[in-house]
């Protein structure tokens, strides 16, 4: 009834005003664990979706000061958080892209196919990575996993069940 997700985000939130990062490209990525507890729900979806939403939103400035906290405050309880993160489930939702790229904005995406987001000799940060974006009006997921940790059967598993969940959600 408890599941541990690292989130992952890009670092540029709103409301850290004494960073100057108007000659900086690209993101600054950070991860934070993030606990999901299904406990005391009695299979109310909405309640659980609603604790689930409190619980996010009061995580402060958006988990971006853990990765500091992490390795320089000698908290115990944060060293042992750092020998589980890596073996489980990121979680990185992207945005909406509607407004910036897409019909009618400035930039539109590229129909060709975009290649690897990176290099096959650096390992995955998570054994399953779970990215998700709002485009064209329409909510998209891409699934990443470890082929030491999963079957490709346990995988399309998981997929579908993930599409259940969110068909019996709508």
């Amino acid at each position: 009834d408890q599941l541990r997700v690292d989130l992952e985000g890009h670092g540029r939130e709103d409301g850290l005003s004494d960073l100057i990062l108007d000659e900086t490209v690209g993101w600054f990525t950070s991860f934070y664990p993030f606990m999901l507890s299904c406990r005391d729900i009695d299979g109310d979806l909405s309640n659980l979706i609603c604790r689930v939403k409190e619980s996010y939103r009061s995580i402060p400035n958006k988990g971006l000061g853990y990765g500091v906290l992490r390795h320089l405050s000698g908290d115990d309880r944060l060293a042992a958080l750092e020998e589980t993160s890596g073996q489980g489930i990121l979680f990185n939702y992207l945005g909406q892209f509607d407004s910036s790229v897409g019909e009618g904005a400035f930039f539109q995406a590229a129909p060709e196919i975009r290649g690897a987001e990176g290099s096959a000799r650096r390992g995955m940060t998570h054994d399953l990575a779970l990215n998700g974006q709002v485009s064209n009006g329409q909510l998209s997921f891409s699934l990443t996993y470890a082929r030491a940790s999963f079957s490709a059967a346990a995988v399309r598993s998981l997929v579908g069940s993930i599409e259940t969940a969110l068909t019996d959600l709508i």
